[in-house]
Order: structure tokens, then sequence, then C-alpha cells
């Protein structure tokens, strides 16, 4: 058995007859299949990577590139970590092929709305990064 994870990985899609991609109805090539593969292994690697700088009250952060998996904060909008949990909290999704069941949530934090509510929100901080920009005085985030 090959050690190589994108190896591993174009096998199990191989293995998968008629692997499809979003939204089409033709099979996928060995080329994206080497490329779906390729970006699966660069956001998981990305995911499991140590923080240089750990999350603290008070942190503005945005989703990691590829790692949105929540509705809000929306797209590149900041969140304040609100607090960092002591013990880890797992979404209750209950089913199993959910990319919600068992995650880990470990940071509470707060954000506005397209609307303006100022709302909490239980997220894994391993898909959060510091944000990196700040707007001039008088605009609004992206």
């Amino acid at each position: 058995m090959s050690h190589d994870p994108i190896k591993v990985l174009i096998a199990q899609m191989e293995n998968h007859a008629g692997a499809r991609t979003k939204g089409e109805d033709a099979p996928m090539t060995l080329a994206m299949r080497r490329e779906h593969a390729r970006k699966t292994l660069l956001l998981a690697k990305q995911y499991l990577a140590p923080r240089a700088n750990p999350l603290i009250v008070g942190d503005v952060v945005q989703w990691k590139q590829g790692m949105r998996n929540r509705r809000h904060p929306e797209g590149k909008r900041p969140a304040v970590v609100m607090s960092i949990l002591s013990e880890i909290v797992y979404d209750r999704e209950s089913e199993p092929g959910s990319p919600y069941f068992r995650e880990p949530l470990d940071v509470i934090c707060a954000t506005l709305t397209p609307d303006g509510e100022f709302m909490l929100f239980h997220l894994d901080s391993n898909r959060l990064e510091h944000y990196d920009e700040f707007p001039a005085e008088g605009s609004h985030p992206h």
C-alpha cells in the first residue's frame, strides 16, 4: 500500500466508479481526480497545521481559505473571539455522513450579520485564521 497521500486519495476515488464533480454529469477524468486529491490534501494539511499564534479572546478572525462550513461569519467578514472553551463541544448532528457530525467546536466568536444583528457562534478554531485586512475608517467589511 502506498504512503503517498495523493496516490491514496486517487486510488480511493478510482474505487468509486463514475465519480462525478459537483454539478457535473460526466465522470471525473484522471487529471480531475488528481487535482481533486491535491486540493483535498492541501486543505487537510491546512486544517491540521499547528497555529503559530494561538487564538485568544479579543482576536479578530476569518475563515481559512476553503474551510468555511457554516453560514456565519459570511465570506471574509471578520469575527471576534469571545471565548476559548476549556472543554470541546461536539456538534450534535446525528447523521454520520454530515460534515457537522461530531465536529469539535472549541471557540465562540461574535459577528454582525448583514442585517446588523450581533450573533455568537460556536466554531472549530482549526478552520479560522487571524483576520488579515482591516477596511479604511468608515467603510464596511466585505
